[in-house]
């Protein structure tokens, strides 16, 4: 608001990462738009990603979303349909309050280990991640990932490296739709990274942009 806009008016540059905050601080002629820095790594590293076997296990991360109570529910019922190809991931710990591990015991889910040990281990072929970096970690790591978002940082991440199609709003979550997609991201992850790889070019020029400034 225009608390916010007057706090950054005397600030030589700000960049942000979506385009709802770059609508919001449009008055300001040092405001922005440029991807999340997590999304620029990426980019700048596509070439050394070593992408994931088709037919492996899928991955789930969850957490607390407050203003999508029930999502769980939905996120369960799908697991479950997968049998014995659905594995429970931790991607945070510590904070009780904001711990995969302590909202897992809560759902009666039994995790499987770390994320990144998971992917480490080739283990996953897709990832189903509710935290963001999450998803970006697994697309790190070579397994395509499905993002359920809770906020405006996920789509815009999503939207910018080309994957929108992967990316669902937590709040409405069709579980159908989220199966669907699952089985066909597991029998064919190549239109998903050729999208990613049509958007690298872009990521790139961003990523030096960002430098300059």
């Amino acid at each position: 608001g225009a608390a916010c806009r007057g706090a950054l008016r005397g600030v030589g540059g700000v960049c942000v990462r979506d385009s709802w905050s770059e609508r919001q601080l449009a008055p300001l002629p040092n405001v922005q738009r440029l991807a999340d820095l997590a999304v620029l790594d990426l980019a700048e590293n596509a070439e050394r990603i070593d992408r994931a076997g088709v037919g492996g296990r899928v991955g789930f991360v969850a957490r607390r979303v407050g203003h999508a109570g029930g999502y769980e529910d939905m996120l369960l019922t799908v697991a479950r349909s997968l049998g014995d190809r659905a594995v429970w991931a931790v991607q945070t710990v510590g904070d009780p309050t904001k711990s995969d591990a302590v909202h897992y015991e809560r759902l009666g889910v039994v995790a499987a280990g770390r994320l990144e040990k998971l992917l480490e281990a080739r283990d996953l072929s897709v990832v189903v991640s509710v935290r963001l970096h999450g998803a970006l970690m697994a697309l790190r790591a070579g397994a395509p990932a499905i993002h359920l978002a809770y906020d405006r940082k996920g789509p815009a991440a999503f939207a910018d490296l080309g994957l929108d199609d992967w990316c669902f709003d937590v709040r409405s979550l069709d579980g159908d739709r989220l199966r669907a997609v699952v089985d066909q991201l597991s029998a064919d992850p190549g239109p998903y990274w050729q999208c990613v790889a049509d958007r690298t070019p872009s990521l790139r020029d961003a990523s030096e942009r960002l430098d300059s400034l």
